[in-house]
């Protein structure tokens, strides 16, 4: 362990209620209902979010710290002391200023707040009701300070991930590039690094020993991200992590070798057919297992929200016969057109879509044109498409 002054000791004890009365510029109680402070002057942060691509419902502090707005794939600018959150299926996305290269990205279920200096997993400073049970972020290339309950985390331009989980008041580091170090709050001359290909967790004093029994080793001990699989299972951390993957993976850089590494899905925008048929005929009309055949190295996907159902693909049958049985009951016939659009971003997408595509077109007479998007340029996108009165498919990460 490397030393350092221990000036901080117990600061992070009182926290919970100073945070939203001085950081937030409100009066409160822990969990109590906030008041404005006369002359308090709302700011901006420096920061800007969106959401990240097309992945359901995410809210920013766009006005006032205490206000959540509802974001769409259009940069804005978060407040000082604001935060962003998502929903169950919510992706965010956050920069730094216009130049700087500082990428954070917020999975679902999971919260970020704005600090001056720094970004935090509990925005409005309470250890109770004000925080997610758990926050994963992905911070890419941001040379910035991180603060948890557990321990303080500063990134040296890097690709990390963390995760925080509040029952059990500890904090993971997973370093696919660059190094972290992890300061922990109530001992931070007990600081310790986290190196490329590895990770670690820091823990309140109060919860190491819970924290030793979850993880089988002792906080700021470097492992392999194998080793961490089963606590972020135990965490109901994989869908996030299988988020955090889908960025990984297009940089090339080392993923948490969960069971399933990563996830597609299919649904459509906003302009769906209304009958279900259609959707249950492009289902059964593509060979999902000849597809994952021919490209073993590509994550192909395995579900299709439509209509208010999610369609496990791995279990449709392939059945040419009954797909175009099914559009013709629901009233569409040869030469039907629809969009596939593909998120970009995500290595080998594009040669699935393609793949799709054919398929729709062999086999049951569907005309498909292809056409990318990425998180930068979604909005416009699917504004431009959604125009069309067509059919669009989004094939993305789900």
């Amino acid at each position: 362990m490397k030393r350092q002054s221990h000036h901080l000791k117990h600061w992070y004890r009182v926290i919970p209620c100073l945070l939203v009365i001085f950081i937030l510029g409100s009066v409160t109680g822990c969990g109590g209902a906030a008041t404005s402070m006369p002359g308090v002057q709302v700011t901006k942060s420096g920061w800007q979010a969106q959401r990240y691509g097309a992945y359901s419902k995410v809210w920013g502090s766009t006005v006032t710290p205490m206000q959540l707005d509802l974001l769409n794939n259009t940069w804005k600018s978060i407040v000082l002391n604001g935060y962003v959150t998502t929903d169950a299926n919510g992706q965010g996305k956050m920069k730094k200023g216009t130049t700087s290269t500082c990428t954070v990205y917020v999975f679902q279920r999971s919260s970020a707040g704005i600090l001056s200096e720094a970004i935090t997993t509990c925005p409005r400073g309470s250890t109770g009701t004000g925080c997610t049970n758990a926050s994963t972020w992905l911070l890419n290339n941001c040379g910035i300070r991180a603060i948890t309950l557990p321990a303080g985390i500063t990134f040296k331009g890097t690709m990390v991930t963390i995760i925080e989980y509040r029952d059990l008041e500890t904090v993971i580091v997973l370093s696919s590039e660059g190094v972290a170090e992890v300061t922990p709050t109530d001992q931070p001359d007990q600081y310790f690094e986290v190196n490329p290909g590895l990770a670690a967790y820091a823990v309140t004093p109060e919860f190491q020993k819970q924290a030793e029994d979850f993880f089988g080793f002792p906080p700021g001990v470097e492992v392999g991200f194998d080793v961490m699989v089963g606590p972020i299972e135990r965490m109901d951390q994989v869908h996030q992590i299988q988020s955090a993957n889908l960025i990984l993976q297009s940089q090339g850089l080392p993923m948490v070798p969960l069971a399933e590494p990563v996830i597609l899905g299919l649904r459509w925008l906003n302009a769906q057919p209304e009958d279900f048929r259609v959707s249950e005929a492009l289902a059964t009309s593509i060979d999902w297992v000849k597809l994952q055949e021919i490209y073993p190295d590509f994550p192909i996907p395995v579900v299709f929200e439509a209509q208010g159902q999610t369609l496990d693909l791995r279990t449709i049958p392939f059945d040419i016969e009954n797909a175009k049985g099914l559009l013709a009951e629901a009233g569409y016939g040869s030469g039907f057109e629809m969009i596939i659009v593909f998120d970009e971003s995500i290595r080998g997408l594009s040669e699935i879509a393609y793949a799709i595509a054919a398929e729709l077109t062999e086999n049951i007479g569907i005309a498909v044109t292809i056409q990318s998007f990425n998180a930068d340029n979604a909005e416009g996108v699917f504004a431009e498409l959604d125009a069309t009165n067509l059919p669009v498919l989004v094939l993305s990460g789900y």
